[in-house]
């Protein structure tokens, strides 16, 4: 399960602070002392494509546990709310991400109840195996549309939100067999969008 990196402190800092602490009189300057030794997450939207299994479901538990607001998104919403399991923080939407109007609507159910996205991740994908000149044109244009066109989708519909907020997160994951002999077509889709990731918004 992927862990989600929290503030550090530098050792002085910790020192001086756990120092501070030994000597606290009162209950307050312990508590005090400890909010800013360990001082809580910024709480943020975590919005994922293909929440209902494999690394989206961990991503999605792990915002979760850490104290994270996420909206999960599939074709097939209750299985990802099985998958994810009760949780105030979770909001689980039906999104396929081949369609713009899909992503849109969930963006929007978003913001109606979290009032922002602060970090996408484009998980959502397809994949055949298979030489290039034994699949078919099905084949090829559902593998397109949901591991390269549909993180455009999902990718276009978020950006206005983040643009307006003046920050976000987009990571877009890909997948090593299109690095690989003999899955020439994964490398047409996946590997479009291996390694993207988008830190900073620029106002417009």
């Amino acid at each position: 399960m992927p862990r989600l990196a929290t503030t550090s402190f530098t050792s002085s800092k910790k020192s001086w602070i756990s120092l501070r602490l030994q000597f606290a009189e009162t209950q307050d300057d312990k508590a005090k002392f400890h909010s800013v030794l360990c001082p809580p997450m910024k709480k943020k939207t975590w919005f994922i494509t293909g929440a209902g299994r494999g690394m989206g479901l961990d991503f999605a538990k792990a915002a979760l546990e850490a104290g994270h607001a996420v909206v999960a998104t599939g074709r097939d919403p209750e299985a990802v709310a099985k998958a994810i399991g009760k949780s105030n923080d979770a909001l689980t939407v039906k999104l396929d991400v081949t369609s713009r109007a899909d992503a849109e609507a969930s963006v929007r159910a978003a913001l109606d109840r979290f009032g922002g996205v602060d970090v996408l991740v484009n998980n959502a994908a397809s994949f055949y195996a298979g030489y290039f000149e034994e699949l078919t044109p099905q084949q090829f244009e559902r593998q397109l549309a949901v591991s390269l066109i549909g993180p455009m989708n999902v990718t276009r519909a978020v950006l206005p939100v983040m643009r307006k907020q003046r920050s976000g997160h987009i990571i877009s994951i890909s997948s090593s067999a299109g690095l690989a002999a003999g899955f020439e077509f994964v490398s047409a889709s996946r590997v479009q969008i291996r390694s993207r990731r988008l830190d900073g918004i620029a106002p417009r």
